[in-house]
């Protein structure tokens, strides 16, 4: 199963929250977020019971909000920042009468 988990936490936990994720196997990603979340997880289990003890081993450091993900329509491997929009059609601008 793949899941996100978006994290807040007060203060003193912060950085305890991350030593924990960091020794996680459940956990492929951990990003650091703005706004009103912590930390963003991406996180597998093999089971849901699997997930449902992740969540509640969390508990202890904020508030979790999972999502479980159903499908991924677009998947890329490779990022290729150039600082374009290369992938949007440009339109020439549009001629005045």
């Amino acid at each position: 199963m793949l899941a996100f988990i978006r994290m807040s936490c007060n203060g003193p936990q912060y950085h305890r929250l991350l030593e924990f994720v960091q020794a996680l196997e459940e956990v492929r990603e951990c990003h650091h977020l703005t706004g009103g979340d912590d930390l963003l997880l991406k996180v597998t289990t093999t089971s849901m019971s699997d997930l449902e003890a992740l969540i509640e081993a969390l508990l202890p450091y904020g508030t979790p909000i999972t999502s479980l993900v159903l499908s991924s329509p677009v998947e890329r491997r490779r990022y290729n920042v150039t600082g374009k929009l290369t992938t949007i059609a440009r339109k020439p601008p549009l001629r005045r009468r």
